[in-house]
């Protein structure tokens, strides 16, 4: 699962499965939604998303 904030596009993965989480960047609601819908997600190209600004 992916969490897409809808404030600033930065996804979020949590470590257990809940319905909804708070951005780590800007710390609106961000929504569930299945990572197979986006393929950018799966290699790491998805809008937002800054790979030297890994989490957890």
């Amino acid at each position: 699962m992916r969490y897409a904030c809808p404030s600033c596009g930065r996804w979020v993965r949590p470590f257990v499965e809940v319905i909804a989480v708070s951005c780590t960047r800007c710390g609106a609601y961000a929504r569930r939604e299945e990572e197979d819908q986006d393929p950018l997600f799966a290699r790491g190209e998805a809008p937002g998303e800054e790979a030297a600004e890994e989490e957890g």
